[in-house]
């Protein structure tokens, strides 16, 4: 009994390192081209699709953590003018917008939990 809880537990960690770097890296490329050349502002809508590959994780709490470091990828970039204002310090701004979306994203990963949608 043991050995197949394992087994499928080893799948569902499969599964979500899988959503995980779908999610992590192709929202903050697809983001960031986005923003920095925007001849190429069509990219926001897969660097979202990549953001709904976080919703599809086995826990609340990793969905939260996921969605705090794809804002980290899509966010800092953007804000790294926080740091010439107000020196290092500026940095903690960053955290803000992060668990803005990792909130948004676990509050995704709930909605589907509770009314038992199978993709979001």
């Amino acid at each position: 009994m043991n050995l197949l809880h394992d087994l499928f537990n080893r799948q569902e960690k499969a599964k979500d390192l899988k959503n995980v770097v779908i999610g992590l890296i192709g929202s903050g490329v697809f983001f960031n081209l986005a923003f920095y050349y925007p001849n190429l502002a069509a990219f926001v809508w897969p660097g979202l699709i990549c953001l709904t590959y976080l919703i599809d994780l086995s826990s609340f709490r990793l969905s939260f953590y996921s969605g705090f470091q794809a804002g980290l990828f899509i966010f800092v970039p953007q804000l790294i003018f926080f740091v010439n204002i107000f020196g290092i310090y500026g940095s903690a701004l960053w955290i803000v917008p992060c668990c803005w979306l990792g909130i948004l994203i676990s509050i995704c990963y709930g909605i589907k939990k509770y009314f038992g949608l199978k993709n979001a």
